[in-house]
């Protein structure tokens, strides 16, 4: 059975090669609006994270450590919302500890996983992760999570 070719005389090759070319002009401008709404929905959920609403900022950051989990930074957000939303610990706990990592992860990152594994009850696992956030942190940063 010869394939189909249409009859403007082109070869089968060039005939998919074009609707290829059709096909990618077509979604191109979804995955660049895609990326775009990405760029917004990290601006949204990195104002409510800097003002402490974790449990609001938890499901655009679920969506955005979705679309990219090798994001050091996105893993310690997501993780820290997970805390506090009332989601499982053991996610918060797998998202943190994917954050520290990273090259130079947060120093938070530690203080909340310690904090995870405290409230899983896991408590060697949160006292090293305590002491990593002390060898880590800066004094002024200890200063202000000793009052926490």
């Amino acid at each position: 059975m010869k394939p189909f070719v249409p009859s403007t005389g082109l070869s089968a090759h060039s005939w998919m090669t074009r609707l290829t070319g059709i096909a990618v002009l077509f979604c191109l401008p979804f995955a660049m609006w895609a990326q775009g709404g990405d760029k917004e929905l990290r601006a949204q959920a990195d104002a409510l994270f800097a003002k402490g609403a974790y449990a609001t900022a938890f499901q655009p950051y679920q969506t955005l450590v979705g679309n990219n989990q090798q994001d050091f930074d996105l893993n310690f957000r997501y993780g820290v919302c997970a805390l506090h939303s009332g989601a499982d610990k053991a996610e918060a706990i797998k998202y943190l500890k994917r954050s520290t990592l990273g090259p130079a992860p947060n120093p938070l990152a530690w203080y909340f996983l310690g904090k995870a594994h405290h409230l899983s009850y896991e408590f060697k696992d949160a006292l090293v992760a305590y002491e990593r956030y002390r060898g880590t942190a800066d004094k002024k940063l200890l200063a202000e999570r000793a009052v926490d």
